[in-house]
């Protein structure tokens, strides 16, 4: 098991930064710092686009989900059901005159790889649990999803964090994350580098 793990930290570390950089969002409610969303080529096997998220610990510098690019229309289906429910609950809230509120969507996303830039290191957990819920904090309608349980680097025990935070506040910020995790992007993006390469053979 040691062996699987080491290997797995080895072709993790050796390929992580081949990616190309596809957009990036802002989230509103962290004062819309922005965070990168990158891909692998899709041509490669388990190719991945890498959702740059908000992380938990300060001393996490970068924090990403790494989602399967053949599972992408999965991903961005659930969260389009999460969308439906937050305008759904937001409207309820609203009418209802409901302040307080940390509810659970019925959203089962699949299980994800995670990494994190620990110090000045990346760090892999591997097929976390992630969860949306829906909170209502001081007046502001939130979605929230997190990683349900805390990560452990597979390569050192002792590098743990809590985890991240993806919190959209506004239909329009469901919308901004949908749209950039386009499978026609990704492809756009890598052929016109096969291109341009292929101008200075």
């Amino acid at each position: 098991m040691k062996k699987l793990l080491l290997l797995s930290s080895i072709l993790f570390s050796s390929y992580f930064f081949t990616q190309e950089t596809l957009s990036s969002y802002t989230m509103g409610y962290f004062q819309d710092r922005k965070y990168d969303i990158q891909s692998d080529n899709p041509n490669e096997k388990r190719a991945k686009i890498y959702l740059g998220v908000a992380p938990q610990d300060n001393i996490v510098k970068k924090i990403d989900i790494l989602i399967p690019i053949n599972d992408i229309e999965k991903f961005k289906s659930d969260i389009l059901k999460c969308k439906e429910i937050f305008s759904n609950w937001k409207k309820t809230a609203i009418e209802n005159k409901v302040a307080e509120l940390d509810k659970e969507m019925d959203v089962k996303f699949d299980k994800y790889d995670i990494a994190f830039l620990y110090g000045s290191k990346w760090n892999l957990d591997f097929s976390k649990s992630i969860k949306p819920r829906f909170k209502i904090l001081n007046g502001k309608y939130l979605f929230i999803l997190s990683n349900e349980y805390s990560l452990t680097s597979s390569s050192n025990q002792f590098m743990t964090t809590k985890g991240f935070f993806l919190v959209l506040n506004d239909e329009q910020e469901f919308d901004n994350i949908i749209k950039s995790l386009d499978i026609n992007a990704v492809n756009n993006l890598f052929n016109n580098k096969n291109k341009t390469e292929e101008l200075f053979k």
